[in-house]
């Protein structure tokens, strides 16, 4: 299958007059894992709030799986199969791990019904692979409050795992993390990369190197390149407006 799953066409945000995405031209395939970086201000968060519905386009069209969403609500987006993780972990710090994972598990039932409903076998069996795969199987009866905070960055992957999306949306994940566990998120996202479609907005380079994935550069709401890291990193307009310096110094 090589049809986008994500592709946004033409898409322009503006808030009061500030336009925040100008023209946006943006896809992703299937089992890729796609890098979106740029300066403080660039339209990263805003593209991301769009797909999901929580910021509407002024102009243009994204389709998720072939289908328009341009305008479905929010809260069916997620239904459809996307899910975003925020910089900052949101776990219910008070529930074990293994209780935030059951209620990302649970499929279609609310919160309520949620706390008064049995995990399936399917769900069940769900929420063990992702205690495995996030490395939170030991801790897996400890409340969630306990955990360092590397661990409840694994911990709200996790939570996104759970659902079994097929597109995941990680807003910089390793942020607060040490080296070895960024590392760690790096081989994760990668071995997700299996059955996901992810987004990763970050710009740690050292990171970024680490996932050896495809990049897209936004400067100032408009797609300013795209391509490997090597050839971003060549590229002059984003030595001059992301790297803060011209060619010439980057090879000094």
């Amino acid at each position: 299958m090589t049809e986008a799953l994500l592709e946004i066409k033409g898409v322009t945000v503006s808030f009061d007059g500030f336009v925040a995405l100008n023209n946006v031209n943006f896809s992703v395939k299937p089992g890729e894992v796609r890098i979106l970086m740029g300066p403080n201000g660039a339209g990263k968060s805003t593209l991301m709030d769009t797909v999901i519905g929580k910021v509407r386009a002024d102009q243009g069209q994204i389709f998720f799986q072939g289908k328009d969403i341009s305008r479905t609500p929010e809260y069916r987006i997620t239904g459809l199969g996307i899910c975003r993780k925020f910089q900052t972990p949101g776990v219910l710090e008070n529930l074990t791990v293994k209780e935030n994972l059951e209620l990302s598990a649970r499929k279609s039932k609310g919160f309520w019904g949620s706390l008064k409903t049995r995990l399936s076998k399917e769900e069940t069996d769900r929420v063990s692979e992702v205690l495995k795969k996030v490395r939170l199987q030991e801790k897996a009866v400890m409340q969630a409050r306990h955990l360092a905070h590397g661990e409840k960055q694994w911990l709200e992957i996790g939570m996104v795992l759970a659902a079994n999306p097929p597109l995941i949306m990680l807003d910089e994940p390793t942020a607060g993390m040490t080296v070895q566990e960024t590392a760690l998120t790096a081989a994760l996202i990668q071995e997700l990369a299996k059955e996901h479609t992810i987004i990763v907005i970050d710009h740690d380079m050292t990171f970024i190197e680490l996932l050896q994935a495809d990049v897209s550069v936004l400067h100032m709401g408009k797609m300013l390149c795209e391509g490997t890291l090597n050839t971003v990193r060549n590229n002059e307009e984003v030595q001059s407006v992301y790297l803060g310096r011209h060619k010439e110094e980057a090879h000094a």
